[in-house]
């Protein structure tokens, strides 16, 4: 879409953000299975307004893949590199959570 668009003068960006503090968020919790909570559980969710804010920055500057967190940027970068201890570590957690439910 981006190569598509970029002609005409329109952007396109990606955003990758970690979960966002809002009420769809909170609903979403309510329902989540033992095992994705496991997963996401430990990451604190960010402002909504953070997001929004980081957001409009990267489009300004006419990043393509935007990145609202540090973390989230550090994982894009290194998790080709990281990802047979990420898989570990979150089968892991998975086995855990499902050990807990039974």
């Amino acid at each position: 879409m981006r190569d598509e668009l970029n002609p005409a003068g329109v952007h396109v960006a990606c955003v990758y953000p970690p979960d966002v503090d809002t009420p769809q968020l909170a609903e979403e919790n309510r329902w989540k299975p033992a095992e994705t909570a496991a997963i996401s559980g430990t990451i604190r969710p960010m402002a909504a307004e953070a997001v929004a804010s980081a957001i409009v920055r990267a489009v300004e500057r006419e990043r393509y893949a935007v990145y609202p967190d540090r973390s989230v940027a550090l994982l894009a970068a290194l998790g080709p590199l990281a990802a047979p201890f990420l898989r570990r570590m979150v089968d892991r957690r998975v086995r855990h959570a499902r050990r807990s439910r039974a």
